[in-house]
């Protein structure tokens, strides 16, 4: 949107600017609050020009590097005046990628420790019963090369 025109940045306040972000419909991801509610036992770094859950909801956006704006990454990204049907048909990829990853990351959150635990412990115990027989294969086919060598 910034490379676009369709926000503009420079010279406006953060609190302006943040007000349009969530006008626009872009997700705030608060640092401070958000990170204690979901059980962080260290406090996230707060740069105190904010209160927790308000303008630095998009300090990941705003905190890009200027350099991301330049022709030359507008370009490599293909946002220049030429866009394919290629282009468009990655962006939708994309744009479906990060629909499932946001979805995926909202279950994650929900999920308490313990749930977290399970989850990981049943993958374990899933892989633990599979390697014995990985094992066991791996082992006759050694074998069987082993033999082979002896042949020659």
């Amino acid at each position: 949107m910034i490379i676009d025109k369709k926000l503009l940045v420079s010279g406006r306040k953060k609190a302006e600017i943040v007000a349009e972000l969530r006008v626009k419909g872009f997700r705030p991801f608060p640092r401070v609050s958000k990170a204690r509610d979901a059980g962080e036992t260290e406090d996230a770094q707060d740069d105190g020009e904010h209160s927790a859950g308000t303008l630095g909801d998009y300090d990941y956006l705003l905190g890009m590097p200027i350099w991301s704006l330049t022709q030359e990454k507008v370009q490599f990204f293909g946002f220049n005046f030429g866009l394919g049907a290629d282009f468009l048909s990655q962006v939708d990829k994309l744009k479906k990628e990060c629909t499932a990853k946001e979805e995926e990351l909202e279950a994650f959150v929900k999920l308490t420790p313990h749930q977290l635990w399970d989850t990981d412990l049943e993958e374990f115990l899933r892989q633990w019963q599979v390697l014995p027989i990985k094992d066991s294969y791996r082992s006759h086919r050694t074998k069987s090369w082993l033999s082979g060598c002896a042949g020659s």
